[in-house]
């Protein structure tokens, strides 16, 4: 069967058939990491916090679900995973404790571990004639701070924009001289938090150096308009950059 649109948006991911079908090229990183996901009971109660310990290879993070149960986000080198995949049940409850530094306890796995490798991805265009790629299609970040997210929102608004107002001016929507404007705002802003997670990722890696930056800055971090100024930048402060001529 054939389809035809006015405007094709590839918003299929990281491994993105729309991108091979356009034949758009990309930047990545391998960061030589991959991180574990999985569900974990914990002998503790999480409190509904999430909770994150971290290690020179990366942090060990649980994210709360039901009472005694989180996610689990573990990053180790890319040379070890398979080791820890194929782990017993029981090795693996021992390893994640360790790995998390017993913050809830003792840990045990309910159900399969999975894993995906960490990489940079940047594609070198966003659009081309009639078609256009958001989220991880367009993009990948290191997911130490969550930010992947944040910015297919972000990409999502500005296209939002960007084609209303188009409408409003009876463009067509396929228009690369529209689809423009949305590139313009979006890929700047990705290349920036790309650059910034390397910075979290390196900031919170346990080295000596970091570890004494971190006690450093940390009075600063507990100040509210700091935090405000955070929270802002994390998602819609960062809209500013979206065109409106």
């Amino acid at each position: 069967m054939l389809l035809q649109t006015s405007l094709l948006i590839g918003a299929d991911g990281a491994q993105s058939q729309v991108r091979h079908w356009l034949n758009l090229a990309q930047h990545t990183t391998d960061y030589q990491q991959h991180c574990i996901v999985g569900n974990v009971s914990t002998e503790i109660d999480h409190q509904s916090c999430c909770w994150q310990h971290y290690h020179p290879q990366g942090p060990f993070a649980l994210l709360p679900l039901a009472e005694q149960t989180c996610s689990v986000a573990w990053y180790v080198p890319s040379e070890s995973v398979a080791d820890y995949l194929s782990m017993s049940n029981e090795q693996q409850a021992v390893a994640m404790t360790q790995a998390s530094a017993s913050m809830l306890g003792q840990l045990k796995p309910l159900g399969q571990l999975a894993a995906f490798p960490l990489i940079k991805r940047q594609s070198e265009h966003y659009i081309t004639r009639n078609a256009l790629l958001i989220g991880d299609a367009a993009h990948t970040v290191h997911p130490q701070a969550g930010q992947g997210v944040n910015l297919g929102f972000l990409d999502v608004i500005a296209l939002q924009r960007v084609l209303k107002k188009a409408l409003a001016h009876h463009q067509p929507l396929g228009d690369q001289r529209v689809l423009q404007h949305f590139e313009r705002a979006r890929k700047h802003d990705a290349a920036l938090v790309q650059h910034a997670m390397e910075g979290v990722n390196w900031f919170f890696s346990n080295q000596p150096i970091t570890n004494q930056l971190r006690q450093w800055s940390e009075p600063f971090t507990r100040l509210t308009p700091f935090r405000n100024l955070l929270s802002a930048q994390g998602l819609y402060g960062r809209l500013t950059g979206i065109s409106h001529s």
